[in-house]
């Protein structure tokens, strides 16, 4: 996945599948 220059809006950030991508997107 490249994410790089991209907006994302992670609902839902607090579990699941939104939790995972946001700590993917802080690295």
């Amino acid at each position: 996945m490249k994410l790089q220059d991209k907006v994302i809006i992670v609902t839902g950030g607090g579990n699941g599948i939104g939790k995972a991508l946001c700590e993917r997107f802080q690295q």
